[in-house]
């Protein structure tokens, strides 16, 4: 692994085509800089000099080196200043804006983590339907978003990153007759009484737009716009509801089950969104942290068997 400090030598070196002045401008003596830079030829294998000259001629293996040397050093200079500049800022903060289906199973963990990791950093977290999550990030009001893969021209404005995909599942008490089903059909979902979330919502728009095509669309007998209270009605015994199942998992308990929708299946996709011109290190830091608690909750499995 090539040393910082060895890099900066030869590149001064390389710039002032003479040993005594690259000395001068290091504050090195010259026979110090010398052996250093042997040391350098030694590591690579390669002479970096013609030193039978009066001036040192680079050789091409420095010409090559010096190309990637000024990059890696310009890039160590704007690591040490960014990290200086974190360490010593005080409090930083964060704007998010994340999908109601989303939320409960990945917010509060993300918090967690991050007060461990990064105690100075403030999340401003907003729960956001999936057009106002895309508006805000694109708006520059949020710095990360977590909703829908943009379609249309929004998408050649923002950055997606694929986060999970999961198909709809049944949510029921755990008592209910479709209960001994290991996968429904979209026709015995379609026949029981429904509590969906309200008409506007995107969950709501992917499965009234499969249920039409099926020539199956009729009204809930309740819409709600928290899925907490559709869990609770559901546990109540006044219907039965659909769900991703990432979203089922934030709700389940002993008193509820989950099948999945198997005829048709119905997926979706959740993505980060971030704006081109968003590259805080924070943004990052939180990004990492997001994929990371997503693979732990998982997607594998059945749900309440």
């Amino acid at each position: 692994m090539l040393e910082i400090r060895l890099l900066r030598y030869f590149v001064a070196v390389f710039e002032e085509a003479h040993m005594g002045r690259a000395a001068e401008r290091l504050h090195v003596s010259q026979p110090a800089l010398s052996q250093q830079i042997q040391k350098l030829e030694a590591q690579l294998d390669a002479s970096l000099f013609d030193r039978a000259h009066r001036q040192l001629r680079p050789s091409y293996a420095a010409h090559v080196l010096y190309r990637h040397a000024v990059d890696l050093l310009a890039r160590a200079a704007a690591a040490e200043t960014e990290v200086r500049r974190f360490a010593g800022s005080g409090e930083r903060s964060l704007t998010l804006g994340v999908l109601q289906s989303v939320n409960a199973a990945v917010v509060p963990r993300l918090v967690a983590r991050m007060g461990e990791l990064c105690p100075q950093l403030r999340l401003n977290i907003a729960e956001m339907s999936g057009d106002e999550v895309e508006q805000g990030v694109a708006a520059r009001r949020l710095q990360l978003g977590i909703g829908f893969a943009p379609a249309g021209e929004a998408a050649s404005r923002l950055l997606a990153e694929p986060l999970l995909t999961d198909r709809f599942c049944v949510l029921m008490p755990a008592e209910h007759r479709l209960a001994s089903f290991h996968r429904l059909a979209l026709h015995q979902v379609c026949a029981e009484p429904l509590i969906l979330l309200s008409a506007n919502h995107t969950l709501r728009r992917l499965w009234d737009a499969a249920v039409r095509e099926h020539g199956l669309l009729r009204p809930p007998v309740a819409e709600m716009n928290r899925i907490a209270a559709i869990a609770e009605a559901v546990r109540l015994g006044r219907g039965l509801t659909v769900l991703p199942e990432f979203s089922a998992r934030s709700v389940m308990d002993p008193a509820l089950c989950c099948r999945p929708l198997a005829e048709p299946e119905i997926r979706r996709t959740v993505s980060l969104l971030r704006h081109p011109a968003t590259n805080e290190s924070e943004v990052e830091m939180v990004v990492q942290e997001v994929r990371s608690l997503v693979a732990e909750v998982g997607l594998g499995g059945e749900l309440g068997v």
